[in-house]
């Protein structure tokens, strides 16, 4: 052979899977000007990713540097830790024109974890979860596994959130190329600091972010504190109470709300009046009537709260 002048793939890398090695052995060969091999040839030859192929941030591992013995070069331990389907490795050594590998892929290895590829954010009590919570089926290295099928089922992470919530809509779901998307979740109470667990029978399971729920728009009054039997003319005790309420029964704690009281049509006795301050501002969705008196005798009477806007609250008798 005439003097080295470039390199060559004699063997080129073939399909592998993620984090194991390439089989078989790469080969790189020290080569003259008529592509003849140069057995005197000792150069340090060194691999790496083809800038701009595979996966954004992927890495070579393994001995990525080999000194050719009667001139080749030989990579037994490579590996590439990402997914992606259009590798390609470039060669190198001083002096010598360099070389470019066909292209590659790397896929998936086998299942083993859960990841969130969507986590919970916040929103309102009632309402559905948005975006989509979506939950991603990888291999030990983070890797989707494409070819992954599992049902994957979402639940509240205990002591997480508001005590006794419930988490609502399809929370299990089958993966489809090993992604699983639920789309109408949603949780009625309001409360901060909720998780998400994701599991799927022989998979590591994970933990979402943390999230919360808010209260909704204020929708509908509810008596809290009810009116109890009482003494004609003698203010009623403990006060009667009155909350406003969401519609997923959550207190609109930001409501300052004007909520009137009065004796509910067709209960009670004719011509009874309702005495006291009728009309009371909410504090913190929360209006209390301390001094409420009815001057008639009589059974079954109730009380309605009204506030414009919201629906009406009925007492108990």
């Amino acid at each position: 052979p005439g003097p080295a002048t470039h390199l060559a793939f004699a063997v080129q890398p073939g399909t592998a899977v993620a984090g194991t090695t390439v089989t078989p052995a790469i080969q790189v060969v020290v080569l003259d000007g008529y592509g003849n091999i140069v057995t005197t040839s000792n150069a340090n030859v060194s691999v790496a990713i083809t800038a701009g192929t595979g996966a954004t941030g992927a890495t070579l591992g393994g001995s990525i540097s080999q000194v050719a013995s009667s001139g080749i070069a030989t990579f037994n331990t490579l590996s590439i830790d990402k997914v992606a389907g259009n590798y390609t490795l470039t060669a190198s050594a001083a002096g010598l024109s360099g070389a470019v590998s066909g292209a590659f892929a790397v896929s998936p290895g086998v299942a083993t974890k859960l990841a969130f590829g969507a986590h919970p954010s916040t929103t309102s009590a009632g309402a559905m979860i948005a975006p989509a919570v979506q939950v991603l089926v990888q291999d030990a290295l983070g890797n989707t596994v494409t070819t992954a099928t599992p049902s994957v089922t979402l639940a509240i992470i205990s002591g997480t959130g508001a005590a006794g919530a419930a988490l609502a809509g399809t929370a299990t779901q089958q993966a489809v190329s090993g992604v699983a998307t639920f789309g109408n979740l949603s949780v009625a109470k309001s409360g901060t600091g909720y998780g998400l667990s994701a599991t799927a029978g022989g998979l590591a399971g994970v933990s979402s972010n943390p999230f919360n729920i808010n209260v909704g728009p204020a929708a509908r009054l509810v008596f809290a504190a009810q009116p109890s039997d009482v003494v004609a003319g003698a203010a009623i005790v403990p006060a009667v109470q009155v909350v406003v309420q969401d519609a997923q029964s959550n207190t609109v704690t930001s409501a300052t709300t004007s909520i009137a009281l009065a004796i509910t049509s067709g209960t009670g006795t004719t011509g009874a009046t309702l005495g006291g301050t009728l009309t009371q501002a909410a504090v913190n969705g929360l209006a209390t009537f301390a001094n409420l008196t009815i001057d008639k005798a009589g059974s079954g009477y109730t009380l309605a709260a009204t506030a414009t806007s919201l629906t009406s609250g009925t007492s108990s008798t």
